[in-house]
């Protein structure tokens, strides 16, 4: 308030001098904030996509398990075809 009074009584380049400070410091204290924000935004897209990139991760090792896990059921398949013939049920 008293800064207001010094503001009102002050001749009009001091009161101009003042009303910038008021305008920088309004905007600094904006920019203090916005940072803060912009900064927790950048922090939760980054957790985001480091889990994005994780559970990707862990699907292509499942994938990649389920296929090695198949092509030794294959290869099993396979030899016993060989040692027993076709294990095939017939539709009878």
């Amino acid at each position: 308030m008293a800064n207001r009074t010094e503001m009102i009584a002050a001749d009009p380049y001091t009161k101009r001098v003042m009303e910038e400070q008021d305008y920088a410091a309004k905007n600094i204290e904006f920019w203090k904030n916005t940072n803060t924000t912009l900064k927790d935004i950048l922090a939760t897209v980054t957790a985001e996509r480091d889990n994005a990139w994780t559970e990707r991760d862990n699907a292509w090792n499942t994938v990649s398990q389920q296929a090695q896990e198949l092509v030794g059921l294959q290869a099993q398949l396979a030899e016993y075809q060989q040692r027993f013939g076709n294990l095939t049920p017939s539709p009878n």
